[in-house]
């Protein structure tokens, strides 16, 4: 009994390895300016924001593009509650992806969220579905109003090797 439950074990930590050893990291930074569309504060300091932002993205595969992203925001007390955004990406070469920004967590200035990849051409097929991790914060204050805040917005893709392979090594026909 002990040496299977020791089997088990070991058969459990190789898998744990070889998922972690089999996948490869994307990296993503993004700067840019963000505005509040439109916010509508309630009672009890409940407020609802409506948000776009546009930017320029790097990865560490030397991938370069632009984002625009609209989408709700939902704090109380300063404090993030929910976020439901899309961002359009469009890479330089043309290709596109849609993220989908959905779980938050932090305050107005500084929050981490999740997102998933949920369409996109040429390399970006290859993640559809990917789920990965941000974190954003706010440079500057608004310029104009509410327009014109700068951000910053790191993010982290955990991929699959075979399908980071493909992605990575991506050739237009």
């Amino acid at each position: 009994m002990i040496a299977t439950m020791k089997y088990l074990i070991n058969i459990i930590l190789f898998l744990i390895f070889f998922k972690i050893a089999a996948s490869k990291t994307l990296l993503f930074d993004t700067y840019g300016f963000y505005n509040y569309e439109k916010v509508y504060s309630l009672l009890g300091d409940r407020k609802y924001i409506v948000y776009s932002n546009q930017g320029v993205v790097l990865t560490d595969l030397g991938i370069t593009g632009e984002t625009n992203c609209n989408g709700v925001q939902e704090f109380e007390k300063g404090k993030s509650l929910e976020q439901n955004i899309m961002c359009l990406y469009r890479e330089r070469n043309g290709d596109t992806a849609y993220f989908h920004f959905k779980n938050i967590d932090g305050e107005e200035d500084a929050r981490t969220n999740g997102f998933t990849i949920l369409s996109g051409t040429g390399r970006w097929k290859f993640l559809i579905g990917q789920k990965c991790i941000g974190a954003t914060a706010k440079i500057s204050d608004f310029k104009e109003g509410t327009n014109n805040a700068a951000f910053e917005w790191k993010g982290k893709c955990k991929i699959p090797d075979s399908k980071y392979k493909r992605f990575k090594n991506y050739k237009e026909n």
